[in-house]
C-alpha cells in the first residue's frame, strides 16, 4: 500500500504459492530494466491457488509487462490501474504451462484501467492466452505506436481449447 519501486530488476510487487485475499493498491513503479512484469501474480505446478486478490489504482512507468496474472491465479480484479509507455503488453494474462497445462488463471476482470502507450513500441494492450471467465470492461486510454509498431487493443489466444474472455466498453 502506497509504496514506490524505482529501477527495479525483475518483478516489483510478487504474489505466489497460495496468496489470499491480498490488496496490492496505490503503489508506483518507475523503471523495470528486466523484462519482466512489475507486477506479478503466479504459482506454479504443486502450489496453492492464488485466489480471491485484488490489484488497483497502481501507477506503472517504463516496464516491458505491467501487470501479468499468471498459471493458478483466480478471481482476480484488475482495475483502476495507469499504466503508462510499457514496451510490451501493459496488462499480460496468461498460463505458462504449456499446451497440456490445466492450470490457466480463472475469473480475471479487468476494468478502469487507463492505458497510456507515448508512442512507444508494444505488442497488444491487454493479452489473454489460455484463461477462462476474463471480463474487460470500461478500460480507457491514448494509443499512439511508433512506425505502425502496434499489436491489438485486445488479443484473445489459446493453445489447447476454447476459453472465455468477454469484452465491454473499450476505448481507445
Amino acid at each position: 500500500l502506497g509504496n514506490t519501486f524505482t529501477s527495479i530488476n525483475r518483478h516489483a510487487i510478487y504474489l505466489s504459492a497460495g496468496t489470499r485475499n491480498s490488496l496490492v493498491t496505490g503503489n508506483t513503479i518507475d523503471t523495470v530494466v528486466n523484462p519482466s512484469a512489475a507486477i506479478l501474480l503466479s504459482a506454479v505446478a504443486g502450489q496453492s491457488a492464488n485466489e480471491d486478490n485484488i490489484v488497483s489504482n497502481n501507477t506503472i512507468l517504463n516496464a516491458g509487462i505491467g501487470i501479468q496474472v499468471n498459471e493458478l491465479s483466480h478471481y482476480t480484479l484488475v482495475m483502476g490501474n495507469k499504466l503508462k509507455r510499457i514496451s510490451d503488453t501493459p496488462m499480460f494474462i496468461s498460463n505458462d504451462g504449456g499446451a497440456s497445462s490445466a492450470r490457466h488463471p480463472l475469473g480475471t476482470v479487468i476494468c478502469n484501467n487507463d492505458f497510456q502507450s507515448d508512442g512507444v513500441s508494444f505488442n497488444n494492450l491487454i493479452s489473454l492466452f489460455d484463461n477462462d471467465g476474463t471480463i474487460i470492461c470500461h478500460n480507457t486510454g491514448r494509443v499512439t505506436s511508433l512506425a505502425g509498431s502496434a499489436g491489438s487493443l485486445v488479443n484473445v489466444q489459446s493453445v489447447d481449447s476454447t476459453y472465455t474472455a468477454a469484452v465491454f466498453g473499450f476505448v481507445a
